[in-house]
């Protein structure tokens, strides 16, 4: 900021610089942050450049683990209809994720209540693109989206298994025929 009579004023205090390395110290509880925030690239073109880019990881090539469903139907209802609203903007309908952002079923503070609200109520990613949903969600509809992911991710996990089971069974068949 410009101050007369030729004084400048830093632009940050010492308290927000005491601030920003609370918050430092305070995203260690998110255990897979590493993951997602080293995924950006810069492309630089050369003409006629034979180079090529290394694969990117396979967000669902994470594993489907997910704790067990424990909440209520009410719950899970009010969870899914907050995050049509707030979360299926950038982690897809039916939270499935992207190529581009987690899939939130396959996330790591899914089983953790204290790292999931630490990331949408209080911000602890946001200066990878994960902003506090506190102005617009209480502590309950943050928890209550929380039962919603959970359950979904048990019901995918379900699928996978029985397809596999479908997949196993068609393959013994053709063997066998």
């Amino acid at each position: 900021r410009y101050r007369p009579h030729g004084r400048h004023k830093a632009t940050q205090s010492n308290r927000q610089r005491r601030e920003r390395g609370k918050r430092r110290n305070s995203a260690r509880i998110w255990p897979y942050q590493g993951r997602w925030s080293e995924r950006s690239r810069l492309l630089v073109f050369k003409l006629g450049g034979g180079a090529e880019l290394p694969p990117e990881m396979e967000l669902a090539s994470l594993p489907l683990d997910p704790p067990p469903s424990r909440a209520s139907a009410q719950t899970i209802a009010l969870g899914k209809a907050k995050y049509a609203r707030y979360c299926a903007v950038c982690h897809a309908p039916a939270a499935v994720g992207s190529t581009e952002l987690p899939d939130l079923r396959r996330s790591g503070a899914l089983g953790n209540a204290q790292a999931w609200k630490a990331v949408v109520h209080e911000g602890i990613l946001k200066d990878n693109g994960m902003v506090s949903f506190a102005p617009s969600l209480s502590v309950e509809e943050v928890e209550a989206i929380r039962a919603y992911v959970i359950q979904r991710a048990n019901e995918d996990k379900a699928l996978e298994a029985a397809t596999a089971e479908q997949v196993a069974a068609q393959k013994a068949a053709t063997d066998q025929g």
